[in-house]
């Protein structure tokens, strides 16, 4: 079916660059190995579904182990180094055709490297950093996406944070995509809103940071636990 195709092909395409957007010189650590992605729990700190506007719901189950791969395959080649995620989370919108994606990190409390995460936030708003990764990504992820336009949106979240807005002719078809990298403590995030339209995504990116920004504030202990929920 095309449409299933288009759709598994977003979701590739969505992995690609939420992954581009983390610090290439920060060395990250996480508890959770890459190779159990696919089956891990969200934690209280992530976003879910309930964050998000009516009509999206989670990724199929059928669709998880795929994406782990991907993720597996672009975090070596994306930060040189052994890349280890918290949190991964993706939403659609079937009827939309919009992917919601983010990830979270730990970075070494060390105030270096804390600072190195900062500097190297500010590349996600350099369009020169799209072009050349995305040539590079193309034959991992099977879909030829070109930069058409770029222009910065800082997020107004967290220590520390930046963002842009990328236009990118994909599967014969021009994708709007939000990407945005924030700090807050410890704790790096990035997230991701693709819409394969042309109208303004039903989740804005600002309003996805910003979720997850208020949990990572909240005492643990005040954090709810999650709830599985369908829409």
């Amino acid at each position: 079916m095309k449409t299933s195709k288009i759709f598994k092909r977003s979701l590739a395409l969505m992995s690609a660059i939420t992954l581009v957007t983390i610090p290439t010189h920060t060395n990250l650590h996480a508890a959770t190995p890459l190779s159990q992605l696919g089956q891990q729990a969200a934690s209280p700190a992530t976003l879910r579904l309930e964050d998000l506007p009516a009509g999206f719901e989670e990724v199929p189950s059928a669709y998880k182990p795929q994406l782990a791969a991907y993720v597996s395959q672009f975090a070596p080649l994306l930060t040189k180094q052994n890349l280890q995620i918290n949190d991964y989370f993706v939403y659609v919108n079937r009827n939309t055709l919009e992917v919601v994606s983010g990830f979270t990190t730990t970075i070494p409390s060390q105030p270096l490297s804390l600072l190195r995460f900062d500097a190297n936030l500010r590349q996600v708003e350099q369009p020169q950093y799209w072009q050349q990764l995305f040539a590079k990504l193309q034959p991992q992820i099977g879909v030829a996406a070109n930069l058409l336009e770029h222009q910065p949106n800082r997020l107004n979240v967290g220590n520390s944070s930046a963002g842009a807005t990328l236009e990118i002719g994909a599967l014969n078809q021009r994708a709007q995509v939000d990407v945005g990298s924030f700090r807050r403590g410890n704790v790096g995030v990035f997230t991701a809103v693709m819409s394969l339209n042309h109208t303004t995504p039903q989740a804005s990116l600002q309003d996805v940071a910003t979720k997850v920004d208020q949990r990572l504030l909240q005492p643990k202990t005040n954090r709810s636990t999650p709830v599985s929920s369908t829409r």
